[in-house]
């Protein structure tokens, strides 16, 4: 795979949020160097990418708990 520089088009949107979390994400960030929107942006590309091997799971322990 070869280095293709350029910009990612990105998305304005709003986004509501508790405050004690938002103070959570901010503190997290900050570990981490990061703008709050580039830390929000990784975590949900995380979520995402982990979240259908779990989805599989809860659909197999649904399905066995259905059967029994």
């Amino acid at each position: 795979m070869e280095f293709l520089p350029g910009k990612v088009e990105k998305v304005l949107i709003s986004l509501r949020i508790e405050e004690p979390f938002l103070n959570k994400i901010d503190m997290a960030a900050n570990q981490w160097a990061l703008s709050r929107n580039e830390f929000i942006c990784q975590a949900i590309a995380y979520a995402m990418e982990h979240m259908s091997d779990k989805k599989d799971d809860v659909i197999e322990m649904e399905n066995d708990r259905k059967s029994r």
